[in-house]
């Protein structure tokens, strides 16, 4: 990729990070909270499923989102905070505790679903069903490649 290439890219890249700033500070919620609280609920109707009603546990909602304690730790305060979850302590063991979304987190998560959703019901409309596509292939290649990058890196880290 020649230099003219590159520079474009990353100028695009940078413009998508200052537009994703813009669009957090419309929301009630931080993109790292919305993705808790979304993990959550999809882990507590897998359990609604098999009629299990417990909350859930911290480690099983780390496993589910693949951030660091710390990430989660501060999300989890706020996302409580705002009262759209709560933390039920363990009948059994007092260290566990588990985690249950709110009505009004319900409400929230629903609400900012539909926002995202019919945010990209517009960007299909505006970019046609084949680019939208192109689009799909191109992102989930940048994905990929990002990840074998990062996995490579720490790999490598190891060995220093």
């Amino acid at each position: 990729m020649d230099s003219d290439q590159s520079k474009k890219l990353v100028q695009v890249l940078y413009r998508f990070t200052q537009l994703q700033r813009r669009q957090s500070q419309q929301t009630k919620m931080l993109n790292s909270e919305l993705h808790l609280l979304s993990a959550l609920d999809s882990i507590l109707k897998e359990r609604e499923r098999n009629h299990n009603s417990d909350g859930v546990m911290v480690s099983e909602l780390l496993e589910r989102v693949e951030t660091s304690f710390s990430a989660v730790s501060r999300s989890l305060k706020g996302l409580e905070e705002k009262g759209y979850i709560d933390r039920i302590p363990s009948k059994t063991d007092r260290r566990v505790v588990r985690l249950s979304l709110t009505e009004s987190g319900y409400t929230a998560l629903k609400c900012e679903h539909e926002k995202m959703m019919a945010g990209v019901k517009r960007l299909v409309e505006h970019l046609g069903v084949e680019r939208t596509e192109q689009f799909a292939e191109t992102l989930e290649s940048m994905y990929q490649f990002i990840k074998q990058e990062l996995e490579a890196e720490e790999l490598h880290a190891k060995d220093c």
